[in-house]
C-alpha cells in the first residue's frame, strides 16, 4: 500500500500499473 500512496503522491501512471483500479487512477488525477 505504502507503494500506491508514493505513487498517488508524484501522479504518474506507476499507481496504475501496482492497481489498475479506474477509481484509484481517478483520484491520482
Amino acid at each position: 500500500m505504502v507503494r500506491v500512496l508514493l505513487a498517488q503522491i508524484g501522479g504518474e501512471d506507476p499507481a496504475a500499473v501496482i492497481l489498475p483500479t479506474e477509481p484509484v487512477r481517478r483520484e491520482s488525477t
